[in-house]
């Protein structure tokens, strides 16, 4: 079975595994720019996960403080936690969803959050 392509590269276009995933994410706060939002807010951010262990991962990010759902189809986690998601602040996040990722067998397949301004 192949792997599907994580929504960042199909929105970006980047090549998985390629050092432009970290841009994707300097992509969203563009965005997020864009639109008068500097991302040093914490609002509610939302992270994918799909395949192996998914039922683990919901464990451990519980323990961490997020909080979790299953996918619709129910072959993966969502996690949702308010953060901030300035680049200073989510380096650390984003080395925690990877480090989950390789721990429990998921593919992260990404995150959103919503444009706060003020």
């Amino acid at each position: 079975m192949s792997k599907r392509p994580s929504f960042l590269s199909r929105l970006f276009g980047r090549p998985e595994g390629s050092p432009q995933e970290t841009s994707a994410d300097a992509k969203v706060r563009a965005v997020l720019e864009e639109h008068g939002d500097q991302a040093t807010t914490p609002r509610p951010t939302t992270f994918y996960f799909y395949g192996g262990d998914y039922q683990g991962l919901a464990k451990d990010a519980s323990a961490e403080g997020y909080i979790t759902r299953p996918t619709a189809k129910n072959d993966g986690v969502i996690l949702e936690k308010v953060v901030a998601v300035d680049e200073g602040a989510f380096e650390a996040i984003e080395a925690q969803m990877e480090a989950w990722g390789e721990t429990f067998g998921c593919e992260f397949d990404g995150w959103e959050t919503q444009v706060v301004t003020n």
